[in-house]
């Protein structure tokens, strides 16, 4: 709860200007709702989500007993947002069975994937055939 609580706290003032830069650079109406839609939208989400559990974490703190069953159910929705989870059976070799879990931030995989792909190519176009001399 502490971390979301800090999270929620973070300025994110500069974020919004440089969005407010782009959408001023970018004439092509296209890019803009694309750059919009596949990064800008989806870190909103993430804070609005922020907001709305932090109000509930304020709330339940500064109780002395709160429905910490309440509290869980909330983080998990913020973890599924944010987290991907799966588990897998595996066998070794001598047959016993292990349980392997595997998490990854699928947020930042997904935003780094698209810094680093289509807005780099919409924000950097001119520079595609750009050679450094040697």
């Amino acid at each position: 709860m502490e971390l979301v609580l800090d999270m929620n706290q973070f300025n994110y003032a500069d974020f919004d200007l440089l969005f407010g830069d782009i959408d001023f650079l970018l004439y092509n109406k296209m890019k803009r709702e694309y750059i919009y839609k596949q990064i800008y939208e989806k870190i909103n989400k993430i804070r609005n989500i922020l907001k709305e559990k932090s109000f509930h974490f304020n709330e339940y703190k500064k109780t002395d007993t709160g429905n910490l069953a309440v509290m869980k159910i909330l983080i998990k929705e913020i973890d599924n947002e944010i987290m991907d989870r799966t588990e897998e059976d595996v066998i070794n070799s001598s047959g016993d069975k292990t349980k392997l879990s595997f998490s990854y931030n699928k947020l930042t995989e997904e935003l780094s994937n698209e810094l680093n792909g289509k807005f780099y190519e919409l924000m950097y176009s001119d520079f595609k055939t750009f050679k450094p001399r040697l």
